[in-house]
């Protein structure tokens, strides 16, 4: 990895410290790439749920309900299906 990012230090407890260099050894990689891929893993994670936070309140805020998902799924296959075959027959006539 390129060394334009922001080195930290960390203290870690002695067992904790101990299973990154045997997890970073199995792994075959250096413990800062093992904790680099923790740390990003996390960061990804966490932005998952509050995306995924925010969704469920979009979501309650537009009034949808379990009961409504396969109908709404079922509309946007159509839509779907519907813009795929426009754009095949436009193709087909420009041909």
């Amino acid at each position: 990895m390129p060394r334009n990012g922001k080195t930290y230090s960390i203290i870690l407890a002695p067992d904790i410290a101990q299973d990154v260099e045997q997890a970073a050894q199995q792994a075959g990689i250096s413990r800062s790439a093992f904790m680099r891929d923790a740390i990003e893993r996390q960061v990804i994670k966490n932005r998952f749920q509050q995306r995924r936070q925010q969704a469920e309140a979009e979501v309650r805020r537009m009034g949808i309900t379990p009961e409504d998902v396969p109908r709404l799924v079922e509309e946007a296959r159509a839509e779907m299906a519907a813009e795929e075959a426009e754009r095949a027959e436009s193709t087909a006539a420009n041909a």
